[in-house]
C-alpha cells in the first residue's frame, strides 16, 4: 500500500492511528476534510507508522498539525487549499522539501523560506497575498564551526542553513533541511591539524559564506597481526594505510583495553595479556571514528612436528621433540601421562632447549600405550599423543609375563615369585629340582647315586643331598654340573624300594613328591629268582604242612584256568596265545576294531561290538600342597591320519592359544594300530606290542613350571563297575576295579562290560628328559553314574621335565573255557567272556590342551610338603 485517503464529515475531526498500525510502503497521505469542518489533530502520527511517507495532501479547512514534525521523511505538502492563518512560527515546515500553499488562506510563512527565496529551485509557493516582511534579514546560526570529517564527509548543524547546495568542491546535502546538512569537503587533508575552509550555503547568496575548521578523522587499516610472547603476552600490530596522527588512536579486544601501546610511524602495537587463541574482534578507534576487524590469533609455539624416542622407554630414556618452540626460550617443561592404573605419569626433564628441538629425559617409569605429552614453553602448552612401548611391555612380550612366575617391573626386569626355590632366565627356569635318578652300583653297594635335573646356574659348593630324608649323599663337585649331580651315600641302604630325594642348593630347597630312585633288595646267597608272569604268589599254610608254591598256584588259579600249568615257583606257564598277566585266563583276541577319530586322539577300541576306552581330560601342574597351579583341558587338535595294509597311524598336534602362558609348549600324540605283533623301545626297555593292539605315544616339550617343586599330573577318565566277577568251573572270582603294587601305585584297573572284560595296567616309570624316571599312578576320585557304574578320574604323576614321553598300548583278550559240565540247570553257564587287556607300557606321559580353562597360581607357599604318602610307601 502506497497511498491512504482519510475522509470525515464531523465538525471537529480527530484521527488516532494506533502504533500497531505499520504502513512501511506508504508514500502519500490524503486528508479530505469538508470546508466547514476542522481537523484538530492526528494522534500517533509517527515515523514508526509511516517510515517512508514523503507527501501529504490537504483538502478542506485545516489548521496545521505539529504532528507532521514526526514524519522525518516528509518532503512536501501540496493541494492544501483549506489551510488558513499565519504560519511564520511553524518552523517544522522548514524541514520539508517543499510547500505549495497557493489558493490557501495562509498569511505568513517561516523565515527559512524567505532566506532562500531567490534560489533557482523553489522550495515553496504561496499566494500573492503573502509578502516578505519589510526589512527581512536572514539569521543563520551554527551549533559549531568545527567540522570533523570521515573520509571527507562531515555534518553541519544549525538553524536556517538551507536545503543544501553544490558550490565548487563543496557539497551540501540535506539530512534535515535547514537544521542538519552533510558536507563533503574534498580538499581536506588526510592528516594534520584543522584546516580553514569557507563554505557557502546558497547558490545565489554569496553572503551566506562562513569559515569552518575542518579536520579529517577517518582511517584505513590493513589486517592486524599478532605476535605470541612469553607468559601469555600478545602484541597486536595495526598498520594504518591512512590516518590522521593529529588524533590519538586506540584498540580493544572484546572490551579489553591493552596494557600498553606504542607506534612507529603508522604502525601501532598494542600489548594484551591472556588473549585467547582463535578469532578475536579488534576495535580500532579515535574520538570520532571506529571500526571492528577480526584477527586470527593462532598459537605459533610450541608446535611439535616430529617425535623421536628409543624403541623402549624406561627411566632415563631420552625423548626428542622437533618443531617450533619460539625464539624467546624463556622456560620449558614436559610431562608424560596415560590412563593406565599404574606408572601413568612421569616428568621428562629438559636436557636440550632450542628454537627447533627439545630433548628430555624420562624421570619415572611409564607404562605402555597411548601417552599424552604435555609440552610447555614460555607458559604455553600443547598436548600431543604418541604410542610408546615401555620396558615393562617389552618384558611381558619377550618373557611371556615372566613365564607366569613373576611380574615385569617398569624397568623391564622380571621379579620372580617367592617360594622355597628360585628362578633364572626371566623366571622361566625354576631350580633346584631333580627329574630322574639312578643307582649306579645297584648290583653291589648301591651307594653311587646320579641325579638329573636343573640345579641352578651357580656352583654346587654350598649344596647337599639327602635320600628319603634319612641318608646323606656326599656330592662329587668335580663330576657334578647344573644338570647332573653325582653323589656317594655314606653307607649302603637298609631300606629297599623307591626312594625320594631332598636337595639344598644355596639354601634353596627341593623335596621330590614322587620317587626318583629305587634300591633293590640283594638276593640271598645261593638263591635265585624266576619271574615269567606278572602274577604275585603268596605263601600260605594249611594245617601243619605248608603248601608248596605250586599247590597254591593250582588252588588260586584253578590250574591256570585250564590253559597252562603251575611251575614249582607258583607261576603259570601259559599255553601259546594265552596271557600270563591274568594267569592264562585270557587269550589274545583277533576281532578288534580301531577307527581313528580325526578330531582328537581318542583311545577307543571295539571287541565284538563292545566298546571300551578312556579319555585324556586335563593336564595339571601340581604345587607344593597338592593344589592345582595350572590346568589345561584338551579340546582342540590338528590330525594327520595314514593307512597301510598292516598299520593305521594317526598323528595329532595340540592347538594351544598364543595367549596362553603355555603357548610355547608343544604336544604331539601318535596313535598306531596293527594286526601284527611288534617290538618298540621305550626308555631303556623293549616293549612287545601284541597283535591287534593300539600303541599310544605322546611327546610334550617345554612346559612352563611355576616353581621348582611343581610336578605334572595327567588326568584320565574312564568308567568302571561298582561290583564285578567272573565265574569259571562253578567258582565265582571277584574282579576288583583297581589293584595296587606294594608301594601304593595303581597298577591295574579292570572293567566288565556286556560279557567283555577290559584290563588296564600301568607300569611305574616314565621317560623324562631322555631318562627313565619313577611315575606314580593314583586314583583321584570316583563319581557315581548309576547304581552299577562309576566315573573314575586317574592321575599319572610326573616329575618336572622339559621333554616327557608317554608310550602305552592296548591289547584285546578273549577268555576261553574248555571245561565240560555245568554247575546248574542253566544252559548259559558255559558262556565265555571276551576280555580286553589294557597294558600301559610307559606312563611318562604329558599332554597339553588348548587353554580353555587356565588357573595360574602366582605365589607358591613355602610350607613343607606333606609326607603322608611317602611314609605309606616306605612301610
Amino acid at each position: 500500500m502506497t497511498t491512504v485517503a482519510l475522509h470525515g464529515d464531523e465538525a471537529v475531526l480527530e484521527f488516532d492511528i494506533p502504533d500497531t498500525v505499520l504502513l512501511p510502503n506508504l508514500t502519500a497521505l490524503t486528508l479530505d476534510i469538508p470546508n466547514q469542518n476542522n481537523l484538530r489533530s492526528m494522534g500517533n502520527l509517527t515515523a514508526k507508522s509511516f517510515p517512508v511517507i514523503d507527501q501529504v495532501y490537504y483538502f478542506g479547512t485545516v489548521t496545521f498539525d505539529p504532528s507532521f514534525e514526526k514524519l522525518t521523511n516528509l518532503k512536501s505538502m501540496t493541494g492544501n487549499v483549506g489551510i488558513v492563518g499565519p504560519l511564520n512560527q511553524e518552523t517544522a515546515l522548514c524541514k520539508l522539501g517543499g510547500v505549495v500553499l497557493t489558493d490557501t488562506g495562509v498569511t505568513s510563512v517561516p523565515d527559512c523560506f524567505w532566506c532562500y527565496i531567490n534560489e533557482p529551485y523553489g522550495r515553496f509557493v504561496v499566494g500573492s497575498n503573502v509578502k516578505i516582511p519589510v526589512g527581512f534579514k536572514c539569521t543563520i546560526t551554527f551549533d559549531s564551526t568545527n567540522i570533523i570529517t570521515v573520509f571527507k564527509r562531515g555534518v553541519i548543524k544549525g538553524k536556517n542553513i538551507g536545503w543544501g547546495v553544490t558550490i565548487g568542491s563543496n557539497l551540501l546535502v540535506p539530512i534535515v533541511p535547514n537544521e542538519q546538512l552533510e558536507v563533503t569537503v574534498s580538499g581536506v587533508a588526510a592528516t594534520g591539524p584543522p584546516q580553514l575552509f569557507n563554505i557557502q550555503f546558497g547558490e545565489n547568496y554569496p553572503q551566506y559564506t562562513f569559515p569552518f575548521n575542518v579536520t579529517e578523522a577517518g582511517f584505513n587499516v590493513s589486517t592486524p597481526t599478532t605476535n605470541q610472547q612469553p607468559n601469555f603476552k600478545t602484541t597486536v600490530a595495526v598498520t594504518f594505510s591512512t590516518m590522521n596522527t593529529y588524533f590519538n588512536h586506540s584498540a580493544s579486544i572484546n572490551g579489553v583495553v591493552p596494557t600498553t601501546s606504542s607506534n612507529v610511524a603508522n604502525t601501532y602495537q598494542f600489548i594484551f595479556f591472556g588473549l585467547a587463541f582463535g578469532t578475536n574482534n579488534v576495535k580500532i578507534a579515535n574520538d570520532y571514528y571506529s571500526i571492528i576487524v577480526p584477527v586470527q590469533y593462532a598459537q605459533s609455539y610450541p608446535i611439535v612436528n616430529n617425535f623421536v624416542s628409543d624403541p623402549i622407554i624406561v627411566s632415563g630414556s631420552t625423548i626428542q621433540l622437533e618443531g617450533n618452540f619460539g625464539t624467546f626460550l624463556v622456560s620449558s617443561s614436559a610431562t608424560i601421562q596415560n590412563s593406565n592404573s599404574q606408572y601413568n605419569y612421569s616428568v621428562c626433564l629438559i636436557t636440550e632447549f632450542t628454537t627447533t628441538r627439545i630433548s628430555c629425559r624420562v624421570v619415572s617409569p611409564i607404562s605402555s600405550g597411548l601417552a599424552t605429552f604435555n609440552i610447555t614453553v614460555d607458559g604455553y602448552s600443547i598436548l600431543n599423543q604418541y604410542s610408546i612401548q615401555s620396558a615393562q611391555q617389552q618384558c611381558e612380550s619377550i618373557t611371556n609375563h615372566c613365564a607366569g612366575n613373576g611380574v615385569c617391573t617398569p624397568d623391564g626386569n622380571c621379579i620372580c615369585n617367592i617360594n622355597q626355590g628360585a628362578y633364572y632366565n626371566n623366571c622361566s627356569k625354576p631350580y633346584p629340582f631333580a627329574t630322574s635318578g639312578q643307582v649306579n652300583d645297584q648290583n653291589t653297594t648301591q651307594r653311587s647315586i646320579s641325579l638329573f635335573g636343573d640345579f641352578g646356574p651357580n656352583p654346587l659348593t654350598n649344596s647337599s643331598v639327602r635320600i628319603n630324608n634319612t641318608m646323606n649323599c656326599i656330592i662329587d663337585q668335580a663330576q657334578s654340573s647344573q644338570s647332573t649331580i653325582h653323589c656317594q651315600l655314606e653307607s649302603s641302604p637298609t631300606t629297599y624300594g623307591p626312594a625320594s630325594v631332598q636337595l639344598n642348593v644355596d639354601g634353596l630347597l627341593f623335596d621330590s613328591k614322587t620317587y626318583l630312585i629305587k634300591f633293590i633288595k640283594p638276593s640271598s646267597p645261593g638263591g635265585s629268582t624266576t619271574t615269567t608272569s606278572t602274577t604275585t604268589t603268596a605263601t600260605t599254610t594249611g594245617g601243619n604242612t605248608p603248601k608248596t608254591p605250586q599247590e597254591i598256584c593250582q588252588e588260586t588259579t584253578q590250574y591256570c584256568f585250564g590253559h597252562g600249568t603251575c611251575d614249582d615257583n607258583g607261576i603259570c606257564q601259559c599255553q601259546n596265545g594265552f596271557n600270563p598277566v591274568d594267569n592264562c585266563m585270557t587269550k589274545y583276541a583277533d576281532n578288534t576294531t580301531y577307527i581313528p577319530d580325526p578330531e582328537s586322539p581318542s583311545t577307543t577300541i571295539t571287541v565284538d561290538g563292545v566298546e571300551f576306552g578312556f579319555d585324556i581330560v586335563a593336564i595339571q601342574e601340581i604345587g607344593l600342597d597338592n593344589e592345582i597351579v595350572k590346568e589345561l583341558l584338551t579340546n582342540s587338535w590338528l590330525s594327520n591320519i595314514t593307512n597301510s595294509s598292516s598299520l593305521t597311524n594317526a598323528v595329532y598336534q595340540l592347538v594351544i592359544s598364543n595367549t596362553s602362558i603355555l603357548a610355547d609348549t608343544q604336544v604331539t600324540v601318535n596313535i598306531s594300530f596293527s594286526s601284527q605283533s611288534r617290538t618298540v623301545t621305550f626308555g631303556n626297555q623293549q616293549l612287545l606290542i601284541n597283535p591287534n593292539s593300539i600303541k599310544l605315544a605322546v611327546s610334550i616339550v617345554d612346559w612352563e613350571y611355576s616353581s621348582n617343586v611343581a610336578t605334572l599330573r595327567v588326568v584320565l577318565k574312564t568308567t568302571t563297575n561298582n561290583q564285578q566277577s567272573i565265574e569259571y568251573n562253578c567258582q565265582e572270582t571277584d574282579i576288583p576295579s583297581f589293584s595296587y603294587d606294594d608301594y601304593g601305585t595303581l597298577q591295574y584297573f579292570r572293567v566288565l562290560k556286556d560279557n567283555v572284560q577290559f584290563n588296564g595296567r600301568f607300569i611305574d616309570f616314565a621317560v623324562a628328559d631322555g631318562r627313565p624316571t619313577y611315575s606314580q599312578t593314583l586314583l583321584i576320585n570316583q563319581t557315581s553314574i548309576s547304581s552299577n557304574q562309576t566315573s573314575a578320574m586317574i592321575g599319572i604323576t610326573l616329575p618336572q621335565c622339559q621333554s616327557c614321553v608317554l608310550d602305552p598300548d592296548f591289547t584285546p583278550l578273549l577268555v576261553v573255557n574248555d571245561k565240560d559240565g555245568s554247575c546248574s540247570s542253566k544252559d548259559d553257564d558255559k558262556k565265555w567272556k571276551v576280555i580286553v587287556g589294557c597294558v600301559v607300557g610307559g606312563i611318562g606321559f604329558l599332554a597339553i590342551a588348548i587353554a580353555t580353562t587356565i588357573y595360574i597360581k602366582k605365589t607358591l607357599t613355602t610350607k613343607k610338603y606333606n609326607k603322608k604318602i611317602e611314609m605309606k610307601f616306605r612301610k
